[in-house]
């Protein structure tokens, strides 16, 4: 059976973007990494060569709940991989209840990993 676990940070940006209500914050964060979660899916190219790897993918989430400035930050080594962790994010758009968490646009930096149990 195949495993996939995703860390995510948050930082501001140099230009002001990125301000944030600190209360729920924690919860905002639980709640992304649910939604990407939710959407893994594990390549099955990946599975049956036996590729395990971590991808970091890097956007920006805005408090409309749209995503933008989506790419990949560190390549795990394994373009399935990489594919699969972006489309994760992707999907999780329009990502509901951001406004209430977010006063900006924010950045945001998900390393998703993908391991084979």
């Amino acid at each position: 059976h195949a495993a996939t676990t995703a860390a995510i940070t948050a930082g501001t940006t140099a230009d002001g973007e990125g301000q944030h209500a600190s209360a729920g914050w924690s919860e905002l964060m639980s709640l992304l990494h649910a939604a990407i979660d939710r959407h893994k899916r594990y390549p099955q190219s990946a599975l049956s060569m036996g590729r395990e790897g971590s991808t970091r993918v890097d956007f920006r989430l805005r408090p409309d709940g749209h995503i933008d400035d989506l790419n990949i930050g560190v390549s795990s080594g394994v373009r399935a991989l990489d594919l699969a962790a972006y489309r994760a994010v992707q999907a999780i758009a329009p990502f509901a209840d951001a406004d209430r968490y977010l006063d900006g646009t924010q950045r945001f930096q998900v390393d998703v990993v993908f391991r084979i149990n």
